[in-house]
């Protein structure tokens, strides 16, 4: 039994518009960059690590410190150094 060819979603054009799309904004996730281009999250995972060999990453989310919060934190920091002097 021979296997049948499927048509791939992985042309040029798209690999170069996906390449393009991730230089332009690299926080974007890449469900919502496959949603954009017309493809599966697999496909676009597919063009991401094999065609393009990037890698993905999350984009790690971080507290927005006030001013307070920062000052606070930096005389508890240098308490625990002077601790460990």
């Amino acid at each position: 039994m021979a296997w049948k060819t499927v048509e791939t979603k992985r042309t040029e054009a798209k690999i170069a518009a996906v390449k393009e799309d991730i230089a332009s904004n690299p926080n974007k996730l890449e469900t919502e960059q496959a949603k954009d281009h017309g493809l599966n999250k697999m496909d676009m995972s597919y063009i991401v690590r094999e065609d393009l060999r990037m890698k993905g990453r999350a984009v790690a989310k971080v507290q927005l410190l006030t001013v307070q919060q920062r000052q606070k934190r930096l005389e508890r920091s240098k308490k625990i150094l002077n601790l460990l002097k």
